[in-house]
Order: C-alpha cells, then sequence, then structure tokens
C-alpha cells in the first residue's frame, strides 16, 4: 500500500468510524457478526448495519518511515503477564458466556505458544474502540463486521491475508463477503443463517404433518393456521427478513462485484410482493403489531405461530421458554430454489500492525479446526470450515435445521455508501405493510438511491 493510500485511511477513519456509531445501539434492530437477528435481546447485540461513506478532512503528515519503525520496535518488545510477547484480540462485548469461552481459546493459544501472551478484550462501544486503535496503535487482531468491510478495506485499514491462511477450505460465500476488488481481507470466524422456526404444538392443532418446503406450502401452512384460530407468522420490514425471498426469486441487490445495483429486478419485485402479500392477508404480522420487541419474542409469548430468524433463537427461547415446543427447518424453496441469508464476521488485521508475526499466528490458531471448533462449541454460532458441520449438528441437534442451510446461504452483499440505501429500502417496506406503496415502485426508487450511491463511490 503506498504512502498516501496509508495516509487516507487514517485521515478517514474518524468520519468512517463515526458513521459506524450512529449505525450501533439499534436496540435490537440489526444483526450482530455472529448473526444475532433484527430485534435479537440487546444485551448481545453490537449492531451489523451499513456504514456510510468516508469525508476526508486535513491532518498531519505521517510520521517519517524511522519513526515508525522505531515505534514498532517498542511494541514488539511489550511483554504480558506470561512473559511472552502481548497480542490483544479486540472485540465487541457480548455475553458473558461468549466472551469467557472465547477468552479461554485466547489462553490455549498462549499456552501452546508460550513467545505470546495473548488477551481477548471485549468492549461495548466497539466501534468507538476500534477507532481510536485504528488511529493510533492498532490492536494485532480485530474484529470485521461484513456490512463494514467495505469500508474499512477500501480506505487500506486491512491487511491481505495472502497465504497465512488457505481460505479454500471455509464456506465460499463467507470468503466472497471479505474479499475486495480479488483480495480476501479477513477470515470468518463463524456464522448464523435464518431458518423458519415454527411452534410444533400450534402446527399439530392446524393439522400441518411437516414443515413448508416451498412458497406454496408456507402460504397453505399459514392459511391453516388462520382457520385453526392460531396466531400468524411474524413480520420484519428489515432488508434481512424479507430479503430471503428475494434470494429464493432469484434476485439479489447487487452483482457479485458489488459495481451494480439490481433492487428493481424482477425477481426482486416477486420476492417482496410474496412477502409483503402474506402481511396484507393478516398470514403474517409485524411484530410491533404484536406487541413484542423483535420476533422471537413474539414467538416465545405465544403470539406468533411462525418465525424467520437466526440461529441465536436458540438460546433465546432455551433462557426465556424452556416449556416451548418448536423446530426449525431450512426456509421454504421460491421459484429459483432455496435461499438463505448468512451473517458473518471475521478477524482481520491492519497493516500497520506493531507485530505481523504475532497477529498471524493469532489468526491462523482462531480460525484453524482446533480453535474454531472449541469457540463454536458453545453453540451459540457456527462453524465456517464444512469439515467441521457435521460433529457441530451431532453436539448441537436443534440446529441441524440452520447447519444444513449453509449449503445454500449467501452474504447479503453491502458496499461502500449504502445506509441511506437501506433506511430507504426498509422505509418503502414500512409503507407497503401500511397499504401505501406498491412493491414495484418502492424497488424502483430504491433503485435509484442505490446507483447514486455506488457512482459516487467508484
Amino acid at each position: 500500500m503506498n504512502r498516501n493510500r496509508r495516509t487516507g485511511w487514517l485521515v478517514t477513519m474518524l468520519a468512517i468510524l463515526a458513521l459506524m456509531l450512529a449505525a450501533c445501539g439499534g436496540g435490537g434492530t440489526a444483526e450482530n457478526s455472529t448473526g444475532q437477528g433484527a430485534g435479537a435481546p440487546a444485551a448481545t447485540e453490537p449492531s451489523g448495519e451499513v456504514v456510510g461513506e468516508a469525508t476526508e478532512v486535513p491532518v498531519e503528515e505521517e510520521p517519517a518511515p524511522a519513526e515508525e519503525a522505531e515505534e514498532t520496535e517498542g511494541e514488539e518488545t511489550t511483554t504480558g503477564e506470561g512473559g511472552g510477547t502481548a497480542l490483544t484480540l479486540l472485540g465487541w462485548a457480548s455475553s458473558e458466556a461468549e466472551n469467557t469461552r472465547l477468552s479461554e481459546v485466547v489462553q490455549t493459544f498462549s499456552e501452546q505458544n508460550e513467545q505470546y501472551d495473548a488477551t481477548f478484550n471485549p468492549v461495548p462501544e466497539y466501534e468507538a474502540a476500534l477507532q481510536t486503535a485504528l488511529a493510533g496503535t492498532p490492536p494485532d487482531l480485530f474484529y470485521v463486521n461484513a456490512d463494514t468491510f467495505p469500508n474499512l478495506a477500501s480506505q487500506g485499514a486491512l491487511a491481505p491475508i495472502g497465504d497465512v491462511v488457505d481460505t479454500s477450505e471455509f464456506y465460499e460465500p463467507m470468503i466472497q463477503a471479505f474479499t475486495y476488488e480479488g483480495e480476501v481481507y479477513g477470515v470468518p470466524k463463524d456464522f448464523s443463517v435464518l431458518a423458519l422456526v415454527y411452534n410444533t404444538d400450534m402446527f399439530e392443532e392446524a393439522g400441518i404433518e411437516a414443515a413448508p418446503t416451498t412458497w406454496e406450502e408456507l402460504r397453505a401452512a399459514l392459511e391453516a393456521l388462520q382457520e385453526a384460530g392460531q396466531p400468524p407468522m411474524c413480520a420484519a420490514a428489515t432488508v434481512d427478513r424479507w430479503g430471503v425471498f428475494a434470494l429464493q426469486a432469484g434476485g439479489n441487490f447487487l452483482n457479485e462485484d458489488r459495481t451494480e445495483a439490481s433492487f428493481n429486478s424482477e425477481a426482486m419485485v416477486e420476492g417482496l410482493t410474496f412477502y409483503t402479500d402474506l402481511v396484507a392477508d393478516g398470514l403474517a404480522v409485524p411484530y410491533g403489531q404484536l406487541d413484542a420487541g423483535w420476533c422471537g419474542e413474539a414467538f416465545g409469548t405465544g403470539r406468533a405461530s411462525v418465525t424467520v430468524e437466526g440461529n441465536w433463537i436458540v438460546p433465546f427461547l432455551a433462557d426465556s421458554f424452556p416449556d416451548l415446543n418448536w423446530a426449525a427447518a431450512p426456509l421454504p424453496a421460491g421459484p429459483a430454489g432455496q435461499g438463505t441469508w448468512a451473517f458473518t464476521a471475521a478477524y482481520g488485521y491492519s497493516p500497520s500492525t506493531p507485530n505481523p508475526e504475532g497477529s498471524q499466528a493469532l489468526l491462523q490458531y482462531l480460525t484453524s479446526e482446533e480453535g474454531m471448533a472449541e469457540w463454536t462449541g458453545l453453540g451459540l454460532a457456527m462453524p465456517t470450515r464444512p469439515a467441521l458441520a457435521e460433529g457441530f449438528a451431532s453436539q448441537f441437534p436443534e440446529l441441524e435445521g440452520f447447519v444444513s442451510s449453509a449449503e445454500f446461504a449467501t452474504v447479503r452483499p453491502t458496499a461502500v455508501g449504502f445506509p441511506d440505501v437501506i433506511r430507504e429500502l426498509e422505509s418503502q417496506v414500512e409503507a407497503i405493510f401500511g397499504g401505501n406503496q406498491t412493491p414495484e415502485a418502492a424497488l424502483e426508487q430504491v433503485q435509484g438511491i442505490a446507483e447514486q450511491a455506488l457512482e459516487q463511490n467508484q
């Protein structure tokens, strides 16, 4: 990376991450890196909102190369409590169980690599902490959310992975989520997917013998539930819920290299129409109208018979509604087949890391089969290595419907400058729910905003 580009990303990080903070704290309206979905309990949910483009501001010149080398040398000699070279993994604070487990995994790394003394530093205001760190001495390794990745990569804040980790051993869509201009800049730590979660008692009372496998069967099941006096499916206007139906119709928001928008495609219209028709017909109801803060809560309290949620709902139901009888199945197939979103985050490190060898060693361990199996053994998120899928499903049979969905999962595409696009899109879907807009007109309007955002950032 040339000198100007290195200066550039440092120059713009304050503006970039200030926008990230604006997207955070949604009170349960965005997914986090492990897939915490829209409306998930706020205590475990850093935001996964798309962030906007940076605004250039004047700054001083970066230190001369000699000064940089002197500072780096000093950092490399820092020792931890165990006597080895100190390494820090910076991440967002989550549940106590998650924080404890990852700290244990990092400790295992230190025990196996005595020259390093690594620690996990989970922080509640992650984006602010990352902003400060990247503007000064960066952490040795840090979390990278898939939604915020384009900004970090485009500003040169991430080092290319190169041959540090064999990325061919991971689910390809997860690797693509952290690929920028043909180069991989992050290794996915775990992931979650959306599946169909349904109340088995309500299905039985409505005479439904199995989970629906097609759009037609889903609508028929919801009609049967309605006729039996059972509650509806829970709906949400967020793109992370209705967007899976667009996938099943063969649509997506962006092309593979994130250079062209396709919000107004026939497939996108078909997917959104199917979803919003369920709402118009009373077969699905927005969670706010079900007196719930998110669909998981509506489902747990019995106000919804069906919901589209990720595997983060499993520990939530176990803790809050242990007597509820439920099951999860892959989402029904649409006209183009099956499709679901995958939510993920990666480990990445800065090109200015003071100890690249340590950063790479910690990255290699955490994403190895051993390290990943230890971390995902908590059952809160799934391993991004297909080789671990069978063992994970055996350990957590209730997650089989989620694990098997990895075969057709894709990470929701995003691009620099997309916050306004997503906000407008969800506002338009709310208007459709209220009967004040049509899917065709809504997606046409969003298409124009998306094209402008892409053009401004090319």
